[in-house]
C-alpha cells in the first residue's frame, strides 16, 4: 500500500503511470520466465472524510481488485514459445 497525504487523486495517478512505465521497461529487458504485473486502486481521502481508514482501504481494495480481473483476462504470465504459457487467470486457480 502506498499513501499520498498531500496528493490529490490526478497527482497519484501520475505517481502511478510512472510505476507502470518503469515495470513495463523492466519487463521488457529481463530475461526472466515470467512477467511481473501490478495493480492499483486510488481512493481520494477528501471522498471519504467521516469513513475510518478500514473502509478507505476496503474501497481501495476493491478497485485494485477490478483492475486486476481485467488484466488477468488479456495478460500472458510466462515468456517464450518454448515455455507451457498460461494465462494468469489460470496461476491464480
Amino acid at each position: 500500500m502506498i499513501v499520498f497525504p498531500y496528493s490529490d487523486v490526478e497527482q497519484a495517478e501520475n505517481v502511478w503511470q510512472r510505476i507502470r512505465g518503469a515495470l513495463e521497461r523492466i519487463n521488457q529487458q529481463e530475461t526472466r520466465p515470467y512477467y511481473i504485473s501490478l495493480s492499483h486502486g486510488i481512493v481520494d481521502n477528501k471522498m471519504a472524510d467521516h469513513v475510518d481508514i478500514d473502509k478507505i482501504i476496503k474501497m481501495a481494495d476493491v478497485k485494485m481488485y477490478k483492475e486486476k480481473q481485467e488484466i488477468k483476462k488479456s495478460f500472458c504470465s510466462v515468456r517464450g514459445k518454448d515455455l507451457n504459457i498460461q494465462k494468469i487467470d489460470d496461476t491464480f486457480k
